[in-house]
Parts: structure tokens; C-alpha cells; sequence
């Protein structure tokens, strides 16, 4: 397997990994009875998974062998529901520079299947890290205002996806 298509099964497990820390994130929220987060939570998860699966497809598609690789537990430093927020946030960050960094390696490389490939997850990305960023900035307006939170708690049960 080249180097490149090692990068694109690492990210692919990166995708599953989202999914489980996403998945810890709504059991977070679920403790503490913040179930609209906890559904917008699950349904995040859902979407990482779907992109894991993207990967695997392009990989299997290419005829290249697909490796799954363990977890790490998720280190919960959660104290409210704007950490779990930023949390989110910040490893959407770390997925795009993943991400940037293939894309990279594909342009010096001449790999225009691989380029076109990420260019879908590029944008999403941006997506993502928009759609969290909205939330937690959201968060910080409202502060410690219980009602607040949990108004707006409601507000995020409501995700279309």
C-alpha cells in the first residue's frame, strides 16, 4: 500500500474515532440531562460514520487493503456543556488539518483521484467546524443562565440531519 493510501486508511479510522467521541460527548450530555445535545451528538456521530464508510469505499474501490485499527479510550474533561462543544470543535480542527495534510501529499504527488476525493471532505469540513463553531459561540453568549442553556439545548434537538 503507498504511503498516500496508508494516510487516506489512517483517516478513515480517524472518521470511525469521531464517531466514538462523539458518541462519549452524548453520554455526557445524557448524564446530565441535556437531551437535545445528546440527539445533535448522535446524529454527529452518524455523520462520521458515514464518512468513515466514504473512505473505506475509496480504498476498497482502488482495490487497496483496508486496515482497522483500535481506539483510544476518549479522555472526558467535560465540566459543562460548552466544554463538550469546544471539545468538539477542536478535534473537527484536528480531523481538517488531517485531512489538508493528504490533500497535500496528493498534489505533490500528482494524485488526482485521491485530490478529487478530499475535496468533498474539505468542504464538509468547513461545514463542520462552522456549525460547531456557531454552537459553542452560542454557549458563551449564554453563559451560566440554566434556562438559557436548556432552551437552547432544545433549540439543538431539533438538527435536521
Amino acid at each position: 500500500m503507498s504511503n498516500l493510501l496508508e494516510k487516506m486508511n489512517e483517516q478513515m479510522n480517524r472518521e470511525y474515532e469521531s464517531a466514538y467521541v462523539y458518541k462519549a460527548l452524548a453520554a455526557y450530555c445524557a448524564e446530565n440531562d441535556y437531551n437535545g445535545s445528546e440527539r445533535w451528538m448522535n446524529e454527529q456521530a452518524k455523520e462520521e460514520i458515514f464518512h468513515a464508510e466514504k473512505f473505506r469505499n475509496f480504498l476498497h474501490d482502488l482495490d487497496h487493503e483496508v486496515k482497522f485499527t483500535g481506539m483510544e479510550p476518549v479522555e472526558e474533561n467535560i465540566g459543562s456543556l460548552l466544554d463538550a462543544f469546544k471539545a468538539s470543535l477542536e478535534h473537527e480542527k484536528y480531523i481538517t488539518r488531517n485531512i489538508k495534510e493528504i490533500y497535500k501529499q496528493a498534489v505533490e504527488e500528482s494524485n488526482y483521484e485521491v485530490q478529487i476525493f478530499l475535496n468533498w471532505f474539505i468542504m464538509e469540513q468547513v461545514e463542520e467546524e462552522a456549525s460547531v463553531g456557531e454552537v459553542v459561540s452560542k454557549l458563551e453568549k449564554i453563559g451560566d443562565s440554566t434556562s438559557g442553556l436548556f432552551m437552547y439545548d432544545a433549540v439543538l434537538g431539533r438538527r435536521d440531519d
